[in-house]
């Protein structure tokens, strides 16, 4: 009888053994590190793929850990996605100036049940021959508000920064950057911003050479270049009108 107690717990003993094995070798797999780049931050696959459709497959060599850390603590990855379609713009002639290549842009959103986080981004399918000060921004309709601080990268082969201009308005937002040398140039904009509305986002190159200044002549407006941009009378002649993007949150 005693016998087939001790047995009865050798049995049970070795069956919780195993369940806790596989839960840790579960856990294991489901916390990997995919992927770690330069600045220490490393990655899962699912959340390596995440990021690909939220940016851009290579923004993942460049996030931050203070990027990750409000990717994780927001839980962006698990919210309520949605993209737009990217839209290509083929070269445009406005007058005796024209952009040289062709770009895309595209809009996404991760929801939360009171705000949005918002992330633009426009790729060069090549090397752009004027290398201006173009303008990236974002208007608002329905209500929409921004709540976050927003930031703007320019990436290319050659360098990496954040535009240091910013233009907030009640309706919307712009920053202006100088384009810089090298190759698979890439601008990006993230913010937060309040639900129950429309995003509109806008990218516009200069197609000659200007100014700061020239740049940042501006109201935010639903009938500017790409739905966001009412650019002054200078300034109008200079950008190239590309067509905008827009995401419902």
């Amino acid at each position: 009888m005693q016998r087939v107690r001790f047995s009865k717990l050798i049995l049970v003993s070795l069956i919780c053994l195993s369940i806790i094995c596989s839960y840790t070798s579960v856990s294991a797999k489901e916390t990997t590190s995919y992927f770690t780049n330069d600045n220490g931050v490393s990655l899962t696959k699912e959340e390596y793929d995440f990021l690909t459709k939220m940016y851009w497959d290579g923004y993942q060599k460049m996030m931050t850990k203070e990027e990750y850390k409000n990717f994780s603590d927001n839980n962006i990855m698990n919210r309520e996605y949605a993209e737009k379609v990217v839209t290509y713009d083929l070269p445009k002639t406005r007058g005796t100036f024209h952009s040289s290549l062709a770009k895309s842009i595209k809009i996404a959103r991760s929801c939360g049940e009171y705000d949005c986080f918002i992330s633009v981004v426009t790729t060069w399918l090549g090397v752009p021959t004027v290398k201006s000060y173009d303008v990236m921004g974002c208007s608002f309709d329905g209500g929409i508000k921004l709540v976050s601080t927003p930031n703007t990268r320019v990436s290319s082969s050659d360098d990496t920064f954040f535009s240091q201009d910013l233009q907030k308005f009640d309706n919307g937002l712009g920053s202006s950057f100088k384009i810089p040398t090298g190759s698979n140039l890439v601008i990006n904009q993230d913010f937060y911003v309040t639900r129950k509305g429309h995003v509109y986002a806008s990218y516009q190159h200069a197609m000659r050479e200007t100014t700061l200044e020239v740049s940042r002549d501006y109201k935010i407006s639903g009938i500017g270049f790409g739905g966001v941009f009412e650019f002054g009378d200078k300034a109008s002649k200079i950008y190239d009108d590309m067509n905008g993007v827009d995401i419902a949150v």
